[in-house]
Order: C-alpha cells, then sequence, then structure tokens
C-alpha cells in the first residue's frame, strides 16, 4: 500500500544533475475537461506532453521508478514536460485510495520549480459526472445516493479548497492557474492560450486547433453492453470502435457512436439537491484561499 510507502524521489536518484525541460503539471480535476486542455496544449512545439498522458507516478505507480517515469517523455529538446495525472488533485488517501499526500512531497522533492494548471467544474456537475463515468467502467453500481455516502471521493474532489490547501504547503500560490470549466468549454483555445502563457511558452507561435470535447460522459447502451461483455473489458470496446471508425467513412460514425453507447441521464432536481449540500461554502473558501471565484 503507497501510503506505507515513505520512500522520497532522492532515494531514487541518487545524485543526478537537473539534465531534463522544466515541469508542468494538469492535475485536474477528473471530469473537468483535461483531456481536451491537454490535446490544445499537445499542440505546442516547445512542450512534451507525457504518454500515457496520466502515468500516476508520483501517487500510484512511484514503486516503478524515476528512470520508468521520464522514459514515458518522448522528447527532452523541448522547454517544458508536461504531465497530465489527475490523481494528484485527488488528496488525501483518507478516502478510498491508496496513495496520500507523499504524492506532493515527492512532486516537490523532484520539481520544486513546477508550474500547475488546476481546471474546476462546478463540484455537484462535476462528481455527478464522475458517477456516470464509473458507472460506465464497470466499477459502479449502486445508486447515487448510496455511492455519494459509501465513496467519499465523489464529493472529496470537488472540495477544491482542501485539495489545493494540501499543495500550498510545499509550493506559493503563484506556482498555480486556476482555470474555470465553463471558460474551458465556451473558448477552449482562449483558455489554452492563457495556459501556456502562465507557462513561459509563446501562446502564439502555433495556430492551435479546437479538438472539440474528449472524454465526455456516456454510457453503453444494451448492444454496447453485450458487445463489452463480449470483449471482456472497456479498453478492447474502445479500441475495437477506434479501429471501426478508421476504416468506416466518416459520414458513418455518429451512427457507430450512437449504436453502442447514449447520454447519461440529465442531472435531476432531486439529484442536484441530494449532491448541493456537501459543497455548501466551498466556492467562498476556495475563494479566500486563492482567490478565485467559480462561476457555479
Amino acid at each position: 500500500e503507497f501510503s506505507r510507502d515513505r520512500r522520497s524521489v532522492t532515494d531514487t536518484l541518487s545524485t543526478r544533475p537537473l539534465d531534463r525541460p522544466r515541469m508542468a503539471y494538469l492535475v485536474g480535476v477528473q471530469k473537468s475537461g483535461t483531456t481536451t486542455l491537454t490535446a490544445l496544449l499537445k499542440q505546442h512545439p516547445d512542450l512534451e506532453v507525457c504518454v500515457p498522458e496520466e502515468p500516476q507516478y508520483f501517487s500510484v505507480n512511484f514503486d516503478r521508478g524515476i528512470d520508468w517515469y521520464r522514459s514515458l517523455f518522448a522528447r527532452d529538446d523541448v522547454e517544458m514536460w508536461l504531465d497530465g495525472s489527475t490523481s494528484y488533485a485527488m488528496l488525501p488517501a483518507a478516502w478510498d485510495a491508496t496513495w496520500d499526500v507523499d504524492t506532493v512531497q515527492r512532486v516537490h522533492e523532484y520539481s520544486p520549480e513546477a508550474l500547475f494548471i488546476y481546471v474546476l467544474r462546478a463540484p455537484v456537475d462535476r462528481a455527478y459526472s464522475a458517477y456516470w463515468h464509473e458507472r460506465r467502467q464497470g466499477r459502479e453500481s449502486r445508486e447515487l445516493e448510496q455511492a455519494i455516502r459509501e465513496r467519499r471521493s465523489y464529493v472529496g474532489a470537488g472540495l477544491y479548497s482542501e485539495r489545493l490547501a494540501v499543495w500550498l504547503e510545499n509550493f506559493s500560490l503563484d506556482r498555480f492557474h486556476l482555470v474555470d470549466f465553463k471558460d474551458l468549454v465556451e473558448q477552449p483555445v482562449q483558455v489554452a492560450k492563457g495556459c501556456l502563457a502562465f507557462l513561459g511558452l509563446d501562446p502564439d507561435c502555433v495556430q492551435l486547433e479546437d479538438p472539440g470535447r474528449r472524454n465526455q460522459s456516456f454510457q453503453y447502451s444494451r448492444s454496447g453492453n453485450a458487445l463489452r461483455s463480449f470483449l471482456g473489458t472497456n479498453d478492447r470496446l474502445e479500441g475495437v470502435a477506434r479501429f471501426v471508425a478508421r476504416l468506416a467513412p466518416e459520414w458513418s460514425h455518429r451512427w457507430i457512436k450512437g449504436s453502442i453507447t447514449r447520454s447519461i441521464p440529465p442531472l435531476s432536481e432531486a439529484d442536484r439537491k441530494l449532491l448541493s449540500p456537501h459543497f455548501d461554502g466551498e466556492r467562498e473558501r476556495l475563494e479566500t484561499l486563492s482567490g478565485f471565484r467559480g462561476g457555479w
């Protein structure tokens, strides 16, 4: 269990000099458009995005070692590396995770000069979307009321003032660029340019192309569930869908997607009333801590 592993980054680094690009972290939060934002930022020629985009190294994969982590960045002739692990904003492990505040210390030891982008979504909407994401992945079968009572991360990840406070024990506030999810949805290119400028990268040296909404919440249809059961995992089903989409004409893509997926149910007033009390006062606490006031 990683919460018992007190090793630091320096234990695995020996005495190696700082021979890498500057570090940036897109810490989240989950279901807040980080996939879309990463797709925009990675178009910049001086920024290299980790593959996979969410290595979760400093949280759940720390035992793989620093050499493994560094190998995930294909280019080192760039100005900055970007790690998009949303688990870094899912602290502490007192909920139901296997990592704890050692994550922050590990990041600080490896990259005390790091910069952070933190996308914040209306907490109620984020929690609801995260719930349906877990339903789609087959990791959640409970009704919403029971789920949020028994799995505290649905609510906890949206208590942004608590999450940010953990990081501010090691990094100053000026290291963080807080982004409103609503702005990202409405003006994705402008938000991405603002992020690049914050990272010290020229936002005008490349013509950013809006990739459209990525990783939107959905659920599988009856036929989609049957196909998923046959293939065994969501990843296999999504891999087959991507392969078929590459071969099929573009006009058929919407039909293919519609045949195996359907939209998640809209957030009902009853569910909003169920979730809202968990976030009472959160916007004010976040504003007091950071000066950021979310548009929710």
